[in-house]
């Protein structure tokens, strides 16, 4: 932990030889394109707020990616995570080194003190493992932290709109119930639980191999494709800064505040969605809070 209290590991030198080393896979696989870069406001640290619209972190990497190609380091980010993704051997300590934090109030405002721009996806799991037919959903539940820690550090929000990356992994719908059903909501402050379509594939192959109905090459190529992300184009678009305090000024209590500040927020990054993603096959289904 720094003096002032950013709880951080971030390795400059690491973090850009890993954009150089994922940069092809960006832009190859998922033809990456990042749009807006140049709305972030000058002089001053950003709370972004982005829809975690796939499960894993593709788009999270893509936009890193992008970041460090644009800005080089004349910005740096901090991406609030899950303290049980930062746990993880290997997958934490990697994240760690190209600028992930704890995803808590104080580590935020650590980060923004020191003029550090901060990158959160506040509706998490119950974003990102949203079923396959529904990519234009943007689901926050009732999580208003972005919200708080905005007003209290009196910096600009901008929104990050992505699309594409919703199809990367095709989920299936029930991981809700399940993981309500194991207690996963208190136990491990997880919502729901990731259910890809291509790694219920892979038991069923390797229940048809068991049984002799699939040759082993079959199991193969059914284990290869369900583990490989989909190769999708991906879109990001920062979209203009939204000043909370000044928008909440005219509201008396917080709790009036913090919903009036989401609603702003939340809604332009639900329409840039619905924009971004009409005319794509398979994007109907509307945002929902």
């Amino acid at each position: 932990m720094t003096p002032d209290g950013l709880d951080e590991r971030f390795d400059a030198r690491f973090f850009h030889r890993a954009a150089r080393v994922i940069s092809p896979f960006v832009h190859v696989w998922f033809r990456y394109r990042l749009r807006g870069l140049d709305r972030l406001p000058s002089g001053v640290p950003a709370l972004l707020v982005g829809n975690h619209s796939a499960w894993g972190t593709a788009e999270i990497l893509c936009f890193l990616v992008a970041w460090a190609e644009t800005l080089g380091e004349s910005r740096r980010v901090n991406g609030l995570m899950h303290d049980a993704m930062l746990a993880t051997p290997l997958v934490g300590a990697f994240y760690r080194r190209i600028g992930a934090i704890p995803a808590t109030s104080d580590s935020g405002h650590a980060a923004l003190s020191v003029g550090h721009d901060v990158l959160v996806f506040p509706g998490g799991d119950i974003d990102s493992c949203r079923p396959f037919y529904d990519p234009r959903k943007v689901r926050f539940g009732a999580r208003r932290g972005y919200v708080r820690l905005a007003l209290e550090a009196g910096v600009p929000v901008c929104p990050i709109a992505t699309i594409g990356s919703h199809y990367t992994w095709l989920m299936a719908p029930g991981g809700g119930l399940i993981a309500r059903t194991l207690g996963l909501p208190k136990r491990l402050r997880a919502h729901t639980i990731p259910l890809p379509l291509g790694w219920l594939a892979i038991v069923g192959a390797i229940a048809m191999f068991a049984i002799h109905l699939l040759p082993w090459w079959g199991v193969m190529t059914v284990v290869v494709a369900g583990l490989v992300p989909n190769p999708v184009q991906i879109t990001s678009e920062v979209l203009p800064p939204i000043d909370l305090r000044a928008a909440t000024a005219h509201l008396a209590g917080d709790t009036a505040k913090v919903e009036h500040a989401h609603a702003l927020v939340y809604g332009a990054l639900a329409d840039a969605v619905a924009r971004m993603e009409h005319g794509r096959p398979f994007s109907g289904g509307e945002a929902t809070g």
